[in-house]
């Protein structure tokens, strides 16, 4: 019995609310990445290894995944239920930003990821149709002499963009090594911009 129990494979929701189309093409795309262990729930949701999760997810967004849904669910990891609404908002945002980098960090040209989600005040949670104006900076410590493509860029947008409602795009930065904004059209912007 003991054997059994330790080798089931953690898996953890990559997406959910999908509709069955959509849900269709993820998995395919799924498959084609080399992965054929994805669980299909009825609810939409769809499932991979949880070790390949933040791999998985960035590749997706890479090719524009998901279009119907936003990418992370709110987590309750450590919030307890005599937690203040304050408390709750800035675990969110920190375990929100914790899941962005690590997503951001299965890029082979980075080695290191940054995010910093500033929420409005206004704003009781990070998941919520009523927040205005949520904001995201991205700071990508690249490694030695690498460079990103521009669909890696899009994809970073996509990932960022679909995990907040009410962001918008140009309420997100992407900073490169050298401070340099990245549009993904063409990959860098000319002017240099200060992480903030």
């Amino acid at each position: 019995m003991l054997a059994i129990v330790l080798n089931q494979k953690g898996y953890t929701a990559i997406y959910t609310g999908l509709d069955s189309e959509e849900s269709s093409q993820v998995v395919s795309a799924i498959n084609e990445l080399g992965i054929t262990d994805v669980k299909m729930g009825t609810d939409g949701s769809i499932s991979v290894p949880s070790d390949q999760a933040d791999n998985v997810r960035m590749q997706l967004s890479i090719q524009g995944y998901p279009k119907s849904t936003f990418n992370f669910d709110v987590w309750n990891s450590g919030i307890g239920i005599w937690s203040t609404d304050t408390e709750k908002k800035v675990l969110q945002i920190q375990q929100l930003q914790t899941h962005l980098m690590k997503a951001i960090n299965t890029i082979s040209a980075v080695k290191n990821s940054y995010v910093i989600i500033t929420m409005p005040e206004n704003s009781n949670y990070v998941i919520s149709t009523d927040s205005e104006e949520p904001r995201v900076s991205v700071k990508l410590d690249l490694k030695n002499g690498a460079q990103l493509t521009s669909d890696q860029v899009e994809g970073i947008y996509a990932l960022v963009l679909n995990s907040l409602p009410g962001l918008e795009r140009e309420n997100i930065s992407i900073l490169d090594s050298d401070g340099k904004l990245l549009s993904g059209e063409n990959t860098t912007v000319e002017e240099d911009v200060l992480y903030q």
